[in-house]
């Protein structure tokens, strides 16, 4: 696994994660006149995931899994954060449109395997099933129960 520490001071102290919530997120962000890389994006508004996913396969290694991160409002202390990043420029309209419909092949989907694999975590969430009604992600273009199937 090609892995790159990009560390993010946003998150709390210690945790024993126990768990695993799988996001997806733009790989950049329109704001305006400015494409926000995610990890900057997630800067930007002071959040946090423990790990991005690249559409190359590269793992960024943001938060210690040891250590919080701002993922996923109410379910931090005790999980990792792991975000897929959608291939190219979103919008929110855009990246909900886009995570509709598979968006996730070959490198960056073994990579998301194998970094779940490794975690070796006894349960996994959406994003959407800790926080339904307000998030989306990952969507139904992420075959779950595949994905599931596959870490196992």
């Amino acid at each position: 696994m090609n892995k790159v520490d990009i560390p993010s001071q946003y998150g709390g102290g210690p945790q024993k994660p126990d768990r695993g919530i799988i996001h997806a997120h733009g790989e950049f962000i329109e704001a305006g006149e400015i494409d926000y890389f995610a990890k900057d994006w997630l800067d930007k508004l002071e959040v946090s995931a423990h790990y991005l996913v690249t559409p190359s396969g590269v793992i960024i290694v943001c938060r210690d899994i040891f250590k919080i991160a701002w993922h996923a409002k109410g379910h931090n202390t005790n999980t990792v954060g792991i975000e897929i990043l959608v291939a190219g420029v979103h919008t929110y309209g855009t990246f909900l449109e886009k995570i509709k419909k598979p968006y996730m092949f070959g490198d960056q989907y073994t990579a998301l395997v194998g970094l779940c694999k490794e975690l070796n975590l006894p349960k996994w969430e959406r994003h959407s099933d800790v926080s339904p009604g307000r998030k989306f992600d990952p969507g139904d273009g992420l075959d779950w129960k595949t994905l599931m199937s596959d870490i196992k």
